[in-house]
């Protein structure tokens, strides 16, 4: 597993709560069951999906965060699930991000090697291809609008009178 921080604003905001709650320590349990821990981005090799926090309660009443994989909610995609992640305890990641963010902040060369990376990436990026990105998605949201008023006009559930006003 890797832990990617998505931007460098999220890094500096990160270091910034983090120093109000705890200075020089990782985040203390009360700042984990207030949903407080930074604002991260997980990848797993495999889907490329990524995790989301939430809780759940056990039967004692005590809540357990943890973070979960979107690509692993069944309910999400028309074939099922996407992905075989399994669930990661908030009070264990929180404390493998700490030591990364730590580890990032005494070397700062990485930090400078990261944001030269990403802006040769921006720089070399070529603009046509987001923009045929855009247009396609766009082009499938309206294709999707589309079959949903053929299909609300065979069903009958509405007219063109109701449509024009």
């Amino acid at each position: 597993m890797r832990v990617v921080v998505p931007t460098f604003a999220g890094l500096v905001a990160f270091v910034a709560l983090s120093a109000q709650a705890a200075p020089l320590g990782p985040p203390q349990p009360s700042a984990t069951e207030l949903g407080a821990a930074a604002p991260i981005e997980l990848a797993r090799d495999g889907c490329g999906y990524g995790y989301y926090r939430t809780n759940t309660t056990t039967s004692s009443g005590k809540k357990i965060y943890y973070y979960r994989c979107l690509g692993s909610d069944d309910y999400r995609y028309e074939g099922g699930r996407v992905c075989s992640n399994k669930p990661v305890r908030a009070d264990y990641l929180d404390t493998v991000v700490w030591d990364h963010i730590t580890g990032l902040l005494a070397d700062p060369s990485l930090i400078r090697a990261e944001i030269d990376k990403r802006l040769a990436q921006a720089r070399t990026a070529d603009p046509a291809i987001r923009q045929r990105q855009l247009l396609e998605l766009a082009l499938a949201k309206a294709t999707t609008a589309i079959t949903r008023m053929i299909e609300a006009f065979s069903e009958q559930l509405i007219t063109i009178r109701s449509n024009r006003s």
